[in-house]
């Protein structure tokens, strides 16, 4: 089937795994040298504070690894304008839209609170919320001119090209 547009979006993360883990032992391995001074100099309860600044990190680490793995993803083909929406527990939902009767509705496109908004017929689907503005921009105006070029019964783009 040929396809005029096909995005996966993410979120941006900017530490993979292994720096996360990186940077989550070095601030455990300082932790631990404050805790051994403070428990040696017979301040115990500020240890604790610091033991619990650590378990605070770590539980900061495991919601943003769970926020991350949120997906967006958006087809155009002769079947429709899919959206599928994927939360960071699994669910899927789904926004079908027609595509002839389309249209990108870019809001407060000079701030950094641009929504970019899918409408079609009374329906609408907003998408690309977590991406950074010229992201979001970006990927409206791709979305744009895929829909014009489908509108218009223009070849799809090949893959890679």
């Amino acid at each position: 089937m040929a396809v005029w547009f096909d995005a996966l979006l993410r979120p941006n993360r900017s530490l993979g795994p292994a720096g996360r883990t990186r940077l989550f032992w070095a601030v455990a391995a300082l932790s631990a040298v404050s805790v051994l001074r403070f428990w040696a100099v017979g301040a115990w309860p500020v240890a604790l504070f610091f033991i619990l600044d650590a378990g605070l990190l770590w539980g900061a680490f495991k919601l943003n690894d769970r926020a991350g793995r949120r997906r967006e993803t958006i087809r155009l083909s002769r079947a429709g304008l899919d959206v599928a929406y994927t939360a960071p527990d699994g669910r899927t939902r789904t926004a079908r839209l027609e595509p002839f009767f389309a249209r990108v509705d870019v809001r407060h496109a000079d701030s950094h609170r641009a929504q970019v908004r899918l409408v079609s017929r009374g329906a609408e689907a907003v998408v690309g919320s977590f991406l950074s503005r010229d992201e979001r921009l970006e990927m409206a105006a791709a979305l744009d001119e895929a829909l014009y070029r489908f509108r218009t019964n223009q070849a799809p783009p090949t893959p890679g090209g």
